[in-house]
C-alpha cells in the first residue's frame, strides 16, 4: 500500500480517513504475466441539488454510467468503484488496475479491508464491501491519479459521471430523463469514443 506525507484522519463514515493512502491491493496476487485490465472510475455530486451520478470506463472502451442519490461525492467515488470492480467477472479479467481520483475512497475501501470497527449499515461500508467481494479470487490494485491532470482516461470517466449528473440534475422526473435519453446516449458515447483518438482502444459501448 503506496503512502504520502501523514496527515490528520478525517473521521467520515464511522472511519479515520486518511488522504495519504494512494492504492491499494485486493483478492490474490495471480499470475503477473497477464496484463490487467485497466478502468478508471469516477463520481459527481452536486451537494446544491443532491443529484450524483457515478460512472467508469475501460481502456477497451467498455463503460457504463447511472444515479447516485441521496449521498455525496465519496459516496458517488465509492459507487464507481464498486460497479468497476464487479464488471470484472463479465470481461473475464484476471488482473485489473482500478483508477481513482478520490483518496478519501481508496482510505474507505483500506480501512473496511482492514477489519475496521464501522457501522455495517453505513452506506460506505456496504459500498466498500461490495468492492471487497467483487475482488476475490482475482488480482486487483485500486490505484490513485491526480484528477484533471491530463490522464485520458480518468478524464473520460470524469466527463462520463459529469454528463449523467447534470442530466439528472436537469430532468425533474422518469419522464424528463426518458426523453432526453437518446441525446444523454449520444454525448456518453461521444466522451467514449475520443480515446479512439489517440490510445486506439478497441470501443463496445
Amino acid at each position: 500500500m503506496k503512502k504520502t506525507k501523514t496527515v490528520p484522519a478525517k473521521r467520515k463514515y464511522g472511519m479515520p480517513l486518511h488522504t495519504h493512502v494512494l492504492n491499494i491491493h485486493l483478492g490474490a496476487e495471480l499470475d503477473d504475466t497477464v496484463a490487467p485490465l485497466t478502468i478508471a472510475a469516477d463520481g459527481s455530486f452536486d451537494h446544491r441539488t443532491g443529484h450524483g451520478a457515478y460512472a467508469w470506463i475501460s481502456e477497451r472502451g467498455r463503460y457504463r454510467t447511472g444515479e447516485v442519490r441521496n449521498g455525496d461525492s465519496v459516496i458517488a467515488e465509492l459507487t464507481a468503484l464498486a460497479e468497476a470492480v464487479e464488471y470484472l467477472s463479465a470481461a473475464r479479467a484476471e488482473r485489473a488496475v482500478i483508477l481513482t481520483d478520490c483518496r478519501l475512497a481508496i482510505s474507505a475501501i483500506a480501512q473496511v479491508a482492514g477489519g475496521a470497527k464501522a457501522p455495517k449499515r453505513n452506506r460506505a461500508v456496504r459500498l466498500a464491501t461490495r468492492v471487497i467481494t467483487a475482488s476475490a479470487g482475482r488480482d486487483v490494485e485500486i490505484r490513485w491519479v491526480r484528477g484533471h491532470a491530463d490522464h485520458q482516461l480518468n478524464n473520460a470517466a470524469d466527463r462520463l459521471a459529469n454528463v449523467e449528473m447534470c442530466a439528472r440534475r436537469n430532468a425533474v422526473d422518469y419522464d424528463g430523463v426518458r426523453k432526453i435519453r437518446p441525446q444523454l446516449q449520444r454525448y456518453r458515447d461521444l466522451i467514449a469514443k475520443s480515446l479512439h483518438t489517440d490510445l486506439g482502444y478497441e470501443l463496445v459501448a
